[in-house]
């Protein structure tokens, strides 16, 4: 899976403006992924050697290093393949690894890594909360793509399916601009619902959030027929499931 991390690592080095000619550094791991079983890993590679850590390479200003990073991590445990990361990572450090040194725990006085580290720890209870993200992630019919084509606003949407068919919806916004009014195209009529949004302010992010339910339109697109009226948080990802 290091192919996984150099293309989505030098994907969010780009100034978000010129994203668009590089898209396909975030969706073309999608079309390898099930010839083999693979890791992702933010590896040993990606925070040390004089690069910084992945917060600090990412493109933006402090604010957005920190949204950035939390987007990098939605798309990562929403992606078919099992998870790898690297100490320090999950606390927001800015200082490449040190093995003489310790992991970089005094950060934790500060807000903004805090709610970072909050936003990891649940984070990880989404991906334990739903088999869709983990339940034979090596079969090709547990990803599904939505849009892979959205370069221009930096969107990339795709569902998540488990065995038993039950299922969610990811669509990721790299451009550091707000969408609202969004139409997401999703599969099926009904009702859904947000269950994890990576700008959630309790995160450190700045809410832009779906609170409630929301219902389908008709709408063709993707080769969808339904659509659901959404706000996409601006460097930031969102994932919704269909209520029964």
């Amino acid at each position: 899976g290091m192919g996984w991390m150099r293309e989505t690592r030098d994907y969010l080095r780009v100034d978000p403006l010129w994203r668009k000619h590089h898209h396909g550094k975030l969706t073309f791991p999608a079309t390898y992924s099930f010839n083999e079983r693979y890791m992702l890993a933010v590896s040993h590679d990606e925070v040390a050697h004089g690069g910084g850590s992945l917060m600090e390479r990412s493109f933006g200003t402090y604010d957005q290093k920190f949204a950035s990073t939390r987007a990098f991590f939605l798309y990562m445990m929403t992606h078919p393949g099992k998870k790898l990361l690297f100490m320090g990572s999950e606390i927001g450090q800015f200082a490449e690894w040190d093995a003489e040194k310790s992991v970089e725990w005094f950060l934790l006085d500060y807000e903004k890594h805090a709610r970072f580290q909050l936003y990891m720890a649940e984070l990880n209870r989404l991906y334990l909360q739903y088999p869709a993200l983990w339940d034979g992630d090596d079969r090709a019919e547990s990803f599904r793509l939505i849009d892979g084509e959205n370069a221009e606003q930096n969107v990339y949407a795709y569902r998540r399916v488990d065995r038993k068919g039950e299922e969610l919806v990811v669509v990721l916004n790299f451009c550091p601009v707000r969408r609202e009014r969004f139409l997401l195209s999703v599969p099926k009529e009904g009702i859904y619902e947000e269950i994890f949004n990576s700008d959630g302010i309790r995160y450190g992010g700045e809410g832009g959030v779906n609170p409630g339910k929301r219902g389908t339109c008709r709408r063709e697109r993707n080769g969808y027929g339904y659509a659901v009226d959404i706000t996409l948080p601006a460097m930031g990802g969102t994932v919704f499931r269909l209520r029964k």
